[in-house]
């Protein structure tokens, strides 16, 4: 998961990213508008997940273990 703000000429940009999820991108007269949109943006995708469910795509997904196997038997 993460909160992007950047400036793109005399607006700025919000993105957020969390895996599994499309990116949400949005544009801005100031800076702290962008900001605030992004960290509630972000929290509703948290919101929606529920506790313990936040993992990043570099994190295994333990409740289906011998399937990161079974795709590393199928690459070779």
């Amino acid at each position: 998961m993460s909160i992007d703000v950047k400036q793109r000429g005399s607006a700025w940009r919000a993105c957020v990213r969390v895996y599994g999820y499309p990116t949400k991108l949005a544009t801005f007269d100031t800076h702290r508008e962008a900001h605030d949109w992004a960290v509630i943006t972000h929290g509703e995708f948290l919101a929606k997940l529920g506790p313990g469910r936040t993992r990043s795509r570099n994190q295994p997904n333990h409740s289906q273990p011998g399937r990161a196997i079974q795709s590393l038997f199928h690459q070779f």
